[in-house]
C-alpha cells in the first residue's frame, strides 16, 4: 500500500490525520546551467577578449610581451584592458546564458540580500584585505618572488592623472568585480554546486578563478578570496554579498595605492 493513513491522538485529544507516501517520488528538477552553457559562455568571452586586443594592437604599439619585459602600459592601455574584461565577461553571460537560456538574472543569483548579510559582508570584506596581504607575503617569501604585484603596471600605468585614475577605480573597483561574480560565482560556481557539495565546487571554482588572473602571486589570493565569495554566495543566497566583498576588496587596495602614491610614499 503506497499511502501510509496515520491518526495521532494528542494529549489535548486533538485527532489529527496524516497521510505521508511510503515511496517518496523522485524529482529531476531542471538544472540552471549545464555544461554547453560553460563551453558557449567562456568561448564567447574569449572571442571578445581576441577581438579587443587585436584592435588594441591595429591602434597601438602595446604587445602583450611588453608586460612579461617589464614595460608600463598607458593609463589608455589600462582602461581598454579593464574595459574589455568587463564587456566580455558581461555580455558572455547575458548573450550566451541568460538570453540564450531564458533565465533571468535572479537564477545568476541577484536576489535582494538581507541588511544582515550586507553588514556581515562589508565586514568579511575588511577582515580579508589585510588577511589577503598577509597570503600574498606567504607567497612571496614561499616562491621566492619579487616584492612587488604584477597589477602595479596596469594600476599605475604611465600618463596616470586624476581623471584616469578614477576612470581605473570606477573600472577595476566596481564595474570588473561585478562582472567577475556573474560568471565565477553566478554562472561556473553554481553550475559545479548544482552537481557536487559545498567544498568541492567552492575550491575548484576558486581555483578556476585564481588562474584566471594569469600569475602565481595575483592568483595565489584570488584563490583564496574566491573560496571566501563562494562561501558568502552560498549562505547568504545572494550574488550581491559576493559582489559587495569583491567590490571592497578591490576599490579599497586601489585607493590605498593611489593615497600612497599621491602622497610620493610610493613609487611611480
Amino acid at each position: 500500500m503506497l499511502v501510509l493513513n496515520t491518526c495521532i491522538l494528542k494529549i489535548l485529544k486533538v485527532e489529527i490525520c496524516d497521510k505521508t507516501p511510503m515511496i517518496e517520488p523522485v524529482y529531476s528538477p531542471k538544472k540552471t546551467w549545464n555544461w554547453v552553457d560553460i563551453v558557449l559562455i567562456v568561448a564567447a568571452v574569449g572571442f571578445v577578449l581576441a577581438t579587443g586586443l587585436i584592435l588594441l594592437n591595429w591602434t597601438s604599439h602595446f604587445k602583450s610581451s611588453d608586460f612579461s619585459q617589464g614595460e608600463t602600459p598607458s593609463a589608455l592601455t589600462s582602461l581598454w584592458l579593464v574595459g574589455l574584461e568587463i564587456v566580455a565577461l558581461v555580455s558572455g553571460v547575458y548573450f550566451f546564458g541568460v538570453r540564450r537560456k531564458g533565465r533571468s538574472w535572479g537564477d545568476l543569483g541577484l536576489q535582494p540580500a538581507t541588511m544582515r548579510w550586507m553588514l556581515v559582508s562589508a565586514g568579511i570584506s575588511l577582515i580579508g584585505i589585510p588577511l589577503s596581504g598577509l597570503i600574498a607575503l606567504i607567497i612571496v617569501f614561499a616562491f621566492n618572488l619579487p616584492m612587488e604585484s604584477p597589477q602595479l603596471g596596469f594600476l599605475l600605468p604611465e600618463g596616470l592623472t586624476w581623471l584616469s585614475g578614477l576612470g581605473i577605480l570606477i573600472f577595476g573597483g566596481f564595474a570588473a568585480p561585478f562582472a567577475e561574480e556573474l560568471f565565477f560565482r553566478g554562472v561556473f560556481y553554481t553550475w559545479l554546486r548544482e552537481r557536487w557539495s559545498l567544498w568541492p565546487s567552492a575550491l575548484l571554482s576558486a581555483l578556476v578563478f585564481g588562474i584566471a588572473h594569469g600569475d602565481i602571486l595575483v592568483g595565489g589570493v584570488a584563490f583564496v578570496l574566491g573560496i571566501v565569495l563562494a562561501l558568502v554566495f552560498e549562505y547568504s543566497h545572494s550574488l550581491w554579498t559576493a559582489i559587495l566583498v569583491h567590490i571592497v576588496n578591490n576599490s579599497v587596495r586601489i585607493i590605498l595605492l593611489y593615497v600612497l602614491f599621491a602622497f610620493g610614499l610610493f613609487p611611480g
